[in-house]
């Protein structure tokens, strides 16, 4: 039997850093009541695969390496850390995630402190600081989400001088905007059918003028299924991985070989 609250999407994520890099990725997304679940396969294919998995509190990251001498014996990594937002990994990820899992991010309301998400550093992208606001399409699914980019805040964050760090943070992403291209519909609720992404670098260390654009994300090709897709939830990694456990503070590293980290719910 089905949970209350269960859908799958697939579809295609593209990334542009507009200087010369572009990535491109499949994924499918799974959604459980408080559970959701993410996987990335890159385009063409190439034996890399990229999975995150949410039970509300613990996050389970799991990448696959392609086959290699190179990788000793392991077959990928595994990262475990308390928090319910995905890491970014791949870069196309949080987009996915904000577009059709957004409840799981945004609080009630329509402004509030948003984790930048799209911020590569794992000890920035999970610290709720970002003045945002949005607009919704439905309930946990914003039409529209702009997060704005205050200077001061960035700079206690990131912890640098207030000024004259300019030439090295012209390139940090500060400033974001999510937004729904198409919209289609699914059992009477409406989902973005394309979903954009764009992050931004502010012209000035002070924000006070034009901000440029650093990258973007296409979302296409969606397609949405009333049911639960439950190999996105298994927790399992097939063969062996090097563990990274960063629930108990100071982050520690263990073997698994066709298991779950341990210590999960």
């Amino acid at each position: 039997m089905l949970p209350e609250r269960a859908y799958s999407v697939a579809g295609q994520a593209s990334y542009d850093n507009f200087g010369g890099f572009q990535s491109s990725y499949d994924f499918k997304l799974t959604v459980s009541n408080n559970w959701w679940g993410m996987e990335f396969v890159p385009l063409p294919p190439d034996g890399v695969r990229f999975i995150q998995i949410c039970d509300g509190s613990n996050l389970v990251s799991m990448t696959y390496f392609r086959k290699s001498p190179m990788t000793r014996g392991r077959q990928g990594v595994v990262e475990v850390q308390r928090r319910s937002t995905p890491i970014f990994n791949p870069e196309v990820g949080h987009v996915v995630f904000v577009a059709f899992a957004g409840q799981f991010y945004l609080p009630p309301g329509t402004n509030g402190l948003l984790s930048p998400l799209w911020h590569p550093e794992r000890e920035v992208n999970q610290v709720a600081f970002v003045q945002s606001d949005w607009h919704l399409l439905a309930p946990g699914r914003p039409d529209f989400l702009q997060c704005r980019y205050e200077a001061h805040k960035w700079n206690e964050v990131l912890r640098k001088k207030p000024k004259g760090m300019f030439a090295e943070s012209y390139w940090t992403p500060a400033m974001a905007l999510y937004h729904s291209v198409n919209t289609t519909n699914m059992n009477g609720e409406i989902f973005p059918a394309d979903y954009a992404f764009t992050a931004f670098a502010p012209d000035r260390d002070d924000g006070k003028n034009i901000a440029t654009p650093v990258y973007a994300i296409q979302v296409t090709n969606v397609t949405l299924r009333p049911t639960l897709d439950e190999r996105l939830l298994d927790r399992t990694f097939k063969g062996v991985a090097v563990v990274v456990d960063y629930r108990s503070g100071p982050y520690l590293e263990y073997n698994v070989t066709n298991a779950a980290p341990p210590g999960l719910p």
